[in-house]
């Protein structure tokens, strides 16, 4: 009696609708945002944000104030500095649980429209750990923002996901 009186207490406290359980790593996640310029996405165990150098952050190109979408979902970044639209500034982080020591990078398609199929030709993508985190920088050094679609996921070690 006292454990389901301890279960009910907790359930009570949680916000409506949530489920109490344990927080277990996504094994792949899709990223879709209109970059132009430097830009780079930092994976952490908590969740992904951006990190913005002279040009225009991501989903602000042209004025615009468009979301990075984290597997088909908009996620508008938080900046440090709002109010300007390029520059160097750094998001707040979108959280998840994530194991970035494990995950890879494929490029799934850049395009001038959201959706587009196919890699129109760019900068290279440099992938790599930069401490405990998964980078994904993404030069963009060519004229136009175009829409980036990439996906994380988890590495396949020994043939099982």
């Amino acid at each position: 009696m006292k454990t389901f009186l301890l279960v009910l207490a907790v359930a009570l406290c949680l916000p409506s609708g949530q489920l109490l359980r344990a927080q277990t790593a996504t094994d792949e996640v899709v990223v879709e945002a209109l970059i132009d310029g430097n830009s780079e996405l930092r994976v952490k165990k908590n969740g992904i944000y951006w990190i913005n150098a002279e040009n225009s952050k991501p989903g602000k190109h042209g004025g615009g104030n468009l979301p990075t979408y984290v597997n088909g979902q908009p996620w508008h970044p938080v900046w440090g500095n709002p109010r300007k639209e390029t520059g160097q500034d750094k998001s707040s982080l979108h959280t998840m649980v994530l194991e970035p020591d494990k995950m890879e990078f494929t490029l799934l398609s850049v395009s001038a429209a959201r959706g587009g199929s196919g890699i129109e030709k760019r900068d290279e993508i440099k992938v790599t750990h930069i401490g405990e985190e998964f980078s994904i920088f993404i030069p963009d050094t060519q004229n136009g923002a175009r829409w980036y679609k990439f996906a994380l996921r988890k590495k396949k070690t020994d043939g099982k996901k």
